[in-house]
C-alpha cells in the first residue's frame, strides 16, 4: 500500500457484455490483500484496523472471518499513534507456524516498522488460533532515505528465508530471515538493494516468488490510494540469483527503473496493484486490490489467472467469474480446473494493448481478420498481423471459458481482449 511516500470438451459459451468481472462477498474494503491456503478454505489477510481476515473455499465467495488483533500491538503505537491500521499484511507457512508479517506507519513518515505474529492455525474455529506477537523485525527512523513497510517473506531454492521490503525514496530492498525466529539474521547487515523507480521513487509492494530457475520481483509503481485517479500498475522482473540483480524483458535493471508490465489501468479497473499469488488446481492466480471506478474507487478484491507467454514473462486474464471448486456426483468438492475450450475463438473481441484504448477486432469463421489471419490449436490463439508487407505473429491464451485472451507481441507489449458480443 502506497503511503503517500513516495486466473477434449466441446461446449458453445454464451458470453455477457464486455465487463471486468469480480469475486463476490466481502470483496470491496480489501486493499493490499496476502493469500494462503489452509485445509479446505482460503484466507486474504489486508490492510486495516486489527489486520481483517476473509476466508473462501474456491476463491470466488468470500466471508469475514475476524481479525488478527483486537488491538494493535502496544510496541506499535510510536509508529502509528493515530489507531490500530496496520498495513500490508504478509502471510506465509514456515516450520509448522504461520507467520504473519506488518507494517506500521503513518502518512507521510518514513519512522516505519514491520512486525511479525505467528500462529498454529489460521481457522478462527481452530483452538491452535492463537495469534502470538512477536514485536518488531525491522525498522526505519524518520529521516531515513527508505521505509520499512510492505513486507514480503519467502524461501529460496535452498531454504533460505528472506524478506523483499520497502517503498519509495532509495526504493526496494531485501534482507535475509532467521529460519527458525523469523527474525532478522542478521541486524547489522545492510539490506540489498532490488529495485527503484526514478525519478519519483514511488515504488512499494515488492513480492518475489521463485519459478523454475527465476526469482520474480513483482512490484507496484506510481500511485496508490486515489480511487478512480490511482495509476497503479505492477510490473515484474527476474534474476537467477535471489539476491538479483533483478532485469526486466528487456534487461534494463530494476534499480534503475526497469520493470515488464503485467497489468495497468483499464475500463473500470483503476490503479490495480499490491499482489500475491496463489497455487490451486495446477494453475496459478493472481490476488490483488484495485479501484473500481463502478464503486466511487472502493477498494476491491480481484484475482486473476496468471499465465506464462512462451518467452518466460507472465501475463494475466480477466477476473475470475465462477467458483474455482465444483461439486461431484458424491457431494464432495473438486477443483474445477478442466479446461473448457470453446468450438472457435471467432467473432467480434474488444482488444487492447499495454491496457490503452480498446479497438475492435473481428475474427471470421474462415480463419480471416482484418489485416491477417488467425488460428486457435487448443488454447493458442495465434493472430497473424500483415504490417508493411511484414507480418508480426502475437501467440496469445484463451481463456478456459473462452471469454477472454491474452499474451504479448514480440516486442513485449501486453494483449488483452475480451468477447464484445454474445456468440
Amino acid at each position: 500500500m502506497r503511503r503517500w511516500r513516495c486466473f477434449f470438451l466441446i461446449l458453445i459459451v454464451s458470453m455477457g457484455p464486455v465487463v471486468a468481472a469480480a469475486q463476490t462477498g466481502e470483496v470491496t474494503g480489501v486493499h493490499d490483500p496476502s493469500v494462503i491456503q489452509s485445509g479446505d478454505s482460503f484466507y486474504i489477510f489486508s490492510t486495516g484496523r486489527g489486520i481483517p481476515i476473509r476466508r473462501s473455499a474456491d476463491l470466488f465467495n468470500w466471508e469475514r472471518a475476524g481479525r488478527v488483533f483486537d488491538q494493535a500491538p502496544e510496541w506499535t503505537h510510536a509508529f502509528n499513534p493515530l489507531g490500530n491500521s496496520i498495513w500490508a499484511p504478509d502471510i506465509s507457512r514456515c516450520d509448522g507456524e504461520y507467520r504473519l508479517y506488518y507494517a506500521v506507519s503513518s502518512f507521510g513518515k518514513t519512522a516505519s516498522a514491520i512486525g511479525l505474529a505467528v500462529t498454529k492455525s489460521v481457522d478462527p474455529a481452530s483452538p491452535d488460533c492463537k495469534w502470538i506477537d512477536r514485536g518488531k523485525v525491522i525498522e526505519t527512523p524518520e529521516r531515513s532515505d527508505w521505509n520499512a513497510i510492505d513486507p514480503c517473506a519467502f524461501e529460496d531454492a535452498d531454504g533460505k528465508a528472506w524478506m523483499v521490503l520497502g517503498s519509495c525514496w532509495r526504493g526496494l530492498k531485501l534482507v535475509e530471515l532467521d529460519r527458525q525466529t523469523g527474525l532478522l539474521a542478521n541486524p547489522a547487515a545492510q539490506p540489498i538493494s532490488v529495485a527503484a523507480h526514478p525519478p519519483t521513487n514511488i515504488i512499494e509492494e515488492g513480492y518475489i516468488r521463485r519459478r523454475g530457475d527465476f526469482y520474480y520481483l513483482w512490484e507496484s509503481v506510481d500511485h496508490c490510494c486515489r480511487g478512480i485517479a490511482s495509476d497503479y500498475r505492477i510490473l515484474v522482473g527476474r534474476s537467477k540469483d535471489v539476491r538479483g540483480p533483478y532485469r526486466d524483458r528487456d534487461g534494463r535493471p530494476m534499480t534503475e527503473g526497469g520493470g515488464t508490465l503485467v497489468l495497468a489501468s483499464y475500463g473500470k479497473v483503476r490503479g490495480p496493484g499490491s499482489c500475491a499469488i496463489v497455487d490451486f488446481g495446477g494453475k496459478s492466480f493472481l490476488v490483488h486490490h484495485m479501484y473500481d471506478a463502478d464503486n466511487a474507487g472502493t477498494p476491491t478484491l480481484q484475482i486473476r489467472q496468471l499465465f506464462w507467454a512462451g518467452d518466460g514473462w507472465p501475463v494475466v486474464g480477466e477476473p475470475i467469474r465462477r467458483p474455482l471448486l465444483e461439486p461431484e456426483a458424491t457431494g464432495e468438492r473438486v477443483a474445477a480446473t478442466k479446461s473448457v475450450v470453446p468450438i472457435s475463438a471467432s467473432g467480434d473481441w474488444s482488444i487492447r494493448y499495454d491496457f490503452g484504448e480498446a479497438h475492435i477486432i473481428e475474427l471470421n469463421p474462415d480463419g480471416t481478420m482484418d489485416g491477417g489471419n488467425w488460428k486457435l490449436e487448443r488454447s493458442t490463439l495465434t493472430l497473424n498481423r500483415v504490417k508493411a508487407a511484414k507480418t508480426q505473429k502475437e501467440e496469445c491464451t484463451l481463456g478456459d471459458d473462452g471469454w477472454f485472451f491474452v499474451g504479448r507481441t514480440p516486442d513485449g507489449v501486453v494483449i488483452s481482449a475480451v468477447r464484445e458480443h454474445p456468440q
